[in-house]
């Protein structure tokens, strides 16, 4: 109103019926679900406030257990079912004081004058003023949506109702939507999120540990001569998903600062199995007199098992050296790759199996590498194509003996 009404206008009002049901149903669901607490649990109401959307009360004393919860909500559902009766009356001060002394009441204002009680039959009789309904029935359904740690004891959050319901769909929408994000059942969504999560944490450590190896290869000195204009590997451009067991900084420039040359220019060879070698065997191979030497360090080369001059096995021998699993693991990536390497590892493997083709392709890029960290010189794939026509020289030259022998010649096809 914008003024006072003057005494005697008539005025019409109307009442907002779907809201006072909704408040009915949130106040009587309200005293029920405190008296059954105080019952079960003996914690007392302090204070209620009735929200929008939700409801809270606020409770004296400990934590509550879920078994505990889980008990106060299956009673109140029981008398929800009973459909028992909710009545009101009046008392004066001096019923209400011998009332509340019986145990009769939870609690008593502190006021004079007569009182209205609110009776849930054979559960709870509380002093109120405020709207409820004629039967626990009404009141629908009772869902304790939280419970949290507040300062002076607890705080639960409930809805009643159609509240109940709306809160539940509501609920079930985002359980519904987050499962199809992470594709997997509402059933397996905690424990989704826990992996994430717990994924999350180890790649935070993953990158905590790159930065640390990062400060530390910046201290090692390099080879790269700044007076020979050898072109460092350029960072990656643009946004790129991170994969598996990628360095959180750009590797490749460091490495090829400290090696003096760029091993991730070899077909198959990462930055992650260059950071291997040089972690495994260092920026060095002094130790090694030749590429032979150092393949057969990384037992890459036939272990040879004679007796009386005849060769009884020539398996490579078991080693745990984390480089040679590095290059084994090179060796395989290597099956789709269109370089002469890959090509290599192919012929290989139709020759002798998948298992001797990865030692055969581990072996020559141990020698690759050998090579280039002894001599400085970069990797050139040319090299390896002029070897590859000197070898159909070879075969041809075999073919044309071959043909001879037998009374035929070779005519090359006309192109």
């Amino acid at each position: 109103m914008r003024e006072p009404l003057a005494a005697g206008t008539h005025v019409e009002g109307q009442i907002d019926w779907e809201r006072r049901f909704d408040h009915t149903q949130q106040h009587s669901g309200q005293h029920l679900l405190s008296a059954i607490i105080w019952q079960e649990l003996q914690a007392p109401t302090i204070s209620f406030h009735l929200g929008e959307s939700t409801s809270t009360i606020n409770l004296s004393g400990g934590p509550i257990t879920p078994h505990g919860l889980e008990s106060v909500e299956r009673i109140a559902h029981e008398i929800l079912g009973e459909d028992r009766p909710v009545t009101s009356g009046y008392v004066s001060r001096a019923e209400a004081e011998a009332m509340l002394a019986a145990g009769q009441l939870r609690k008593l204002p502190d006021r004079q004058g007569s009182f209205r009680l609110i009776d849930i039959a054979d559960c709870d009789k509380n002093a109120c003023g405020g709207t409820h309904v004629r039967s626990t029935g009404q009141i629908g359904g009772l869902l304790v949506r939280s419970v949290e740690k507040v300062s002076r004891g607890v705080r639960i959050e409930f809805v009643c109702g159609l509240r109940a319901v709306r809160s539940a769909r509501a609920d079930f929408a985002i359980l519904h939507k987050a499962s199809a994000l992470l594709s997997t059942g509402a059933a397996e969504l905690a424990p989704t999120v826990e992996r994430l999560l717990t994924d999350r944490h180890y790649q935070q450590l993953m990158a905590e540990c790159d930065r640390e190896i990062e400060q530390l290869m910046q201290r090692l000195d390099g080879k790269s001569d700044p007076r020979q204009n050898r072109p460092t590997p350029p960072a990656n451009s643009g946004k790129q998903k991170h994969r598996k067991n990628q360095f959180y900084f750009e590797m490749a420039p460091e490495l090829h600062r400290i090696f003096g040359v760029d091993l991730t220019a070899i077909p198959g060879i990462s930055a992650l199995t260059a950071h291997i070698v040089l972690a495994e065997i260092g920026p060095q191979l002094n130790r090694f007199p030749n590429a032979a030497a150092f393949a057969s360090w990384l037992a890459l080369c036939p272990a040879n098992n004679k007796s009386g001059g005849k060769v009884l096995s020539s398996k490579t021998r078991q080693t745990n050296s984390r480089a040679s699993r590095a290059l084994r693991l090179a060796a395989q990536t290597l099956a789709r790759s269109r370089s002469h390497l890959g090509s290599f590892y192919r012929r290989m493997r139709a020759r002798l199996g998948a298992p001797q083709a990865i030692t055969a392709a581990a072996h020559k890029l141990a020698r690759i590498i050998y090579h280039m960290l002894a001599t400085g010189q970069a990797y050139d794939e040319t090299i390896f194509l002029e070897e590859d026509r000197k070898q159909a020289q070879r075969h041809e030259k075999r073919l044309r003996k071959q043909a001879n022998a037998i009374g035929f010649q070779l005519v090359p096809i006309a192109a």
